[in-house]
């Protein structure tokens, strides 16, 4: 049993319901659903953007691919035109059949790889539209939202630790250190009784415990026997 009046128990009930009301919005602030959608469409983007970049690098590398390939057809190309030039000049029956054999070598690799590069060229035209990365408004329509929704209750915290701290100033030391000592413990410095049960424990009070509630003056205030905190008899 501790000394405290009307009003200190008043201003403690205050301290009590503030406290837990803080407690409450400053959870509330960290998973607000507008901050989920904030971060939802901030992934979009994100995903979007490395979507986009890893095929501006794909890009770039059919088209290496796509340069290295009509140098090849250039080569054989040349060594054709090379080939069919020294067939006209070329009079030695060895040396023809020669140039006749890796002409006809030239011609077949050279018509294979046009082939692949008409297919490259088609398939990069038809599939590989300019990258680009829409920006749309859902990012900062969600970050505005968020703002909103994170003054308002920024508001209300303020309010609360405003409350907390007023009701604070009315206290004595002495009530103060054992409710933040019982709150540092179990999380809560005071708590309604309700009926028989503790709100602070969730305990039900035997009659001897019960017995002394009740007779408790209105310059004191009991304390839970299971856990210590500080009983708010009259408040529900």
């Amino acid at each position: 049993m501790m000394h405290c009046t009307p009003e200190q128990r008043r201003a403690l009930a205050t301290l009590a319901s503030s406290s837990e009301q803080l407690t409450i919005l400053s959870a509330r602030i960290v998973e607000l659903p507008e901050r989920k959608e904030y971060e939802s469409a901030k992934q979009d983007i994100i995903e979007s953007r490395n979507e986009a970049a890893r095929n501006r690098a794909e890009q770039r590398q059919e088209k290496q691919d796509l340069e290295r390939m009509r140098q090849d057809v250039a080569k054989l190309a040349e060594r054709k035109k090379a080939d069919v030039k020294a067939l006209s000049a070329e009079i030695d029956r060895e040396k023809r059949r020669e140039l006749k054999y890796d002409l006809a070598a030239a011609e077949t690799r050279l018509e294979e790889l046009q082939s692949r590069l008409q297919h490259m060229e088609h398939t990069h035209n038809l599939f590989h539209e300019p990258v680009e990365v829409e920006e749309h408004e859902d990012l900062s329509e969600a970050s505005e939202k968020l703002a909103r929704a994170e003054s308002a209750l920024r508001a209300d915290i303020t309010a609360a630790e405003a409350r907390v701290a007023s009701a604070r100033e009315q206290l004595p030391q002495e009530i103060l250190e054992a409710y933040d000592a019982q709150e540092r413990e179990h999380g809560v410095g005071a708590a309604p009784l309700h009926g028989r049960t503790c709100q602070g424990c969730f305990m039900e009070l035997d009659t001897a415990s019960m017995k002394m509630v009740r007779h408790t003056t209105i310059n004191e205030i009991p304390r839970c026997p299971e856990c210590g905190v500080f009983l708010l008899v009259d408040a529900t």
